[in-house]
């Protein structure tokens, strides 16, 4: 069994798979579309099981802000809205690229990956950025997000 480092790949294996970057994408397509046009989504499991917003909460208003030109919006609802939209293109881009562009984007994004951590220190950054939300800007999150 291989051992789990911080320079473990995570973003290069779901790139190498084109069907579960159609499947994500095409799931995030019609979420921000529902939402963009004020139709009910999915809910969050972790705010209505749990009664609290969840690392993620926002992102979704925030990505359909920045998709407005709304900037100020955007980064007031989630700060990693430009990020999650990178990745989302990156992903639409692999699903349909040519074969040789995809394993060249998917060697080079594990290579970087492995190479700085920067992976594992986005998701640790999100989990953080969510605390200091919650723990910091309680009343202000829950009102942005809620």
């Amino acid at each position: 069994m291989e051992r789990l480092s911080p320079l473990t790949p995570i973003l290069a294996p779901l790139l190498q798979n084109r069907s579960l970057c159609r499947a994500v994408t095409g799931a995030a397509t019609a979420h921000l579309t529902l939402v963009s046009f004020g139709l009910p989504s999915w809910p969050c499991p972790i705010r209505h099981g749990l009664g609290i917003p969840c690392p993620g909460c926002g992102l979704t208003r925030a990505m359909k802000s920045l998709a407005t030109g709304h900037w100020q919006q955007a980064f007031l609802l989630h700060a990693f809205a430009p990020l999650a939209l990178a990745v989302i293109a990156l992903m639409v881009y692999v699903s349909f690229a040519p074969t040789h562009h995809r394993r060249w984007i998917v060697r080079r994004c594990g290579q970087i990956e492995h190479k700085t951590g920067i992976s594992a220190f986005f998701l640790v950054l999100f989990i953080v950025y969510w605390l200091i939300r919650m723990l910091l800007f309680r009343e202000a999150f829950y009102h942005w997000v809620l």
